[in-house]
Parts: C-alpha cells; structure tokens; sequence
C-alpha cells in the first residue's frame, strides 16, 4: 500500500512588483512556510520586515527563495523590490501552522 502525496502548484497570491520596495506579504506569527518564485524576467529582491534594497536576498528569474518554520524562519512582514526601471510577478505561496 503507498501513500499519495498531491499538492496544488497554484499560488496563494500573485504580486507584480516594481523598483519601489512594497510589501508582498504580512507579518504572521503562524507562518510555518513562505514560498517567494520569481515568474518574470527580472531579479526581484526581498527584505524581511522592512524595505526591500537590491542589495537584498536575490530571487532570480526562474527562482525561488523559501521560508519554513525551522530552516529561514520568517514571521514578519515581507517586502519586495526590482532593480531601478525594472519590474517582474512574484508567486506566493504561504501555509500556516
């Protein structure tokens, strides 16, 4: 007998996000996993409650950046940014513990 796991690739919520730092998610206490994948064509940059800089956590085109409740906790407010001029879509995906 084996176990069948499934999940739903589709994200909680989707951000385009420009060379303005904006946040992209909320603070949550219970934030148990944080999935951040970068959907454009651009580098976005993460800051961890507060602005974001490019001189953040890079998420590159293509990549993913996550948080869990054990390995990059992150329960504050999450805050994203793209280079001066540029702007990409960022997938989000949040679970709750």
């Amino acid at each position: 007998m084996g176990v069948t796991l499934s999940y739903s690739s589709a994200p909680s919520k989707v951000e385009a996000i420009a060379d303005t730092s904006g946040s992209i998610l909320d603070a949550n206490s219970r934030r148990g996993y944080c999935g951040v994948f970068n959907a454009g064509t651009k580098y976005a940059y993460l800051g961890l409650g507060s602005a974001a800089k490019t001189s953040g956590i890079p998420v590159p085109p293509g990549g993913a950046y996550e948080f869990t409740q054990h390995i990059n906790p992150c329960v504050g407010e999450l805050f994203a940014i793209c280079a001066s001029g540029e702007s990409t879509n960022l997938n989000i995906i949040e679970s709750t513990i």
